[in-house]
């Protein structure tokens, strides 16, 4: 598979750098900003959801259009991108504190994700581009309580529901708000979904207030707030995909400052979760490409145990996805490995997600499976997605970057036989993860 980043991404990634950690444009960016497409750029940037943090950066620049009284169109698609981010931001910034005060007023405790809580991090938080409100509550009946003080104050519950483990609702003014009762959407691994309800008890023993934009916002610890932000961006990757905006995040909570002992509860959960490959996989392209300090999550030496160029092809998979993998309609799942029984659990599991009750009655799995190659074969048409034969290559393509990262192999033993194995087939059908 051929990675090689074009020069708009190479830029695009040193710019993002430098507005994640608050800094000015430099004399050597300005001078190379001249030798790109300006365009295709900023097209890139605003297809991934990052376009409002580069603002500050580029807006400092003046280039030769404007030296001659002209005016790109490249400085009004970023002007309007980065007005109407801000302008959501406040927006869902005093939303979610109005819907916040009024859940803990009737007592039913709450927790914001993403979003909102998020965007603290950022040096300018209100550039961080949301179009939504996602709470999580500490039980099923809580989210259904909330779920009636919504109705009652104008909202709407979805009539399409995408998870099973959250309830949409849209507000009057076209806002969704999310209400979560897990951290992300089951996996297909006991030991992290068992993690998971453990981790949403603790978020709610454990739950902070941090500022955003001057406002107090209930969120997670930050041991558990960077495990959500990894689950988040694992569960987009096993799906179509997700993009820089996600990266972006990553490298912002942990550039910032921590309590104690954040560092070493997360390893111990990304470990017990069988995540600890996804995290350094992650990680090294953050390091590598976007501007995360060296040493933070890792020591140096870490990523000896992915092939050569193997950030470099997870970078380029991610800037294929854009922001969540729509730019491909054949991007739909991403397996673990390439093997027929993959494909097989895949196919299963999406099935126990479609019924997650009736799946519990394996007598019924016949008719369930065939159920949902009906629905995913209706589906196809009418969302005009790739072909089966498309979705089947993308996915066992993307299984060869998958591979690497031992996902849910929970020991380091686990990982080390699983990537021997790895290596013995790669040896006997001349297979390069590397690319």
């Amino acid at each position: 598979m051929k990675t090689t980043l074009n020069q708009e991404v190479e830029e695009l990634c040193r710019l993002l750098c430098l507005a994640l950690k608050g800094e000015t444009l430099r004399e050597e960016e300005k001078n190379r900003l001249g030798q790109i497409h300006m365009d295709r750029m900023i097209e890139l940037a605003d297809s991934h959801k990052v376009l409002p943090l580069l603002y500050d950066l580029l807006q400092q620049e003046e280039c030769e259009e404007q030296k001659e009284g002209a005016f790109p169109d490249w400085r009004k698609r970023l002007g309007d991108s980065a007005l109407k981010t801000v302008q959501q931001s406040y927006r869902l910034l005093f939303l979610t504190k109005e819907i916040v005060e009024k859940l803990e007023e009737r007592g039913i405790p709450v927790i914001v994700l993403k979003g909102v809580g998020t965007a603290s991090w950022y040096p300018s938080p209100e550039y961080r581009k949301s179009g939504d409100v996602d709470l999580l509550f500490e039980s099923e009946k809580a989210a259904a309580d909330a779920t009636r003080m919504l109705v009652e104050q104008g909202y709407g519950v979805k009539e399409e529901q995408h998870a099973n483990h959250h309830v949409a609702c849209s507000g009057p003014e076209g806002i969704d708000v999310e209400l979560h009762t897990m951290l992300a959407e089951p996996f297909d691994d006991k030991t992290i979904n068992e993690t998971m309800e453990e981790m949403r008890e603790e978020c709610f023993r454990r739950v902070i207030r941090r500022e955003t934009m001057g406002v107090p916002i209930p969120v997670a610890p930050d041991d558990l707030q960077a495990v959500e932000l990894l689950l988040h961006m694992l569960q987009h990757y096993l799906r179509a995909g997700f993009g820089l905006k996600l990266l972006a995040d990553w490298v912002v909570f942990w550039n910032g400052e921590h309590p104690e002992g954040t560092r070493e509860s997360f390893l111990e959960l990304t470990e017990k979760c069988g995540l600890t490959g996804f995290s350094k996989a992650v990680t090294l392209v953050c390091e590598t490409y976007l501007g995360l300090e060296p040493g933070k999550i890792y020591p140096a030496g870490s990523w000896e145990e992915f092939p050569e160029r193997y950030g470099e092809e997870f970078l380029a998979d991610i800037i294929r996805a854009e922001e969540f993998g729509k730019a491909d309609p054949a991007r739909m799942v991403a397996l673990r490995h390439r093997s027929l029984v993959d494909y097989l659990r895949e196919f299963h599991y999406q099935m126990r997600m479609n019924y997650p009750e009736q799946s519990k009655k394996k007598w019924l799995w016949p008719v369930l499976w065939i159920r949902t190659l009906r629905v995913f074969l209706q589906n196809n048409r009418r969302l005009k997605r790739g072909s089966l034969r498309g979705i089947i290559k993308s996915a066992g393509d993307r299984a060869r970057i998958v591979e690497q990262m031992k996902l849910f192999e929970h020991t380091p033993e686990e990982r080390m036989q699983s990537r021997k194995k790895g290596e013995d087939q790669g040896d006997q059908d001349g297979s390069c993860a590397a690319g």
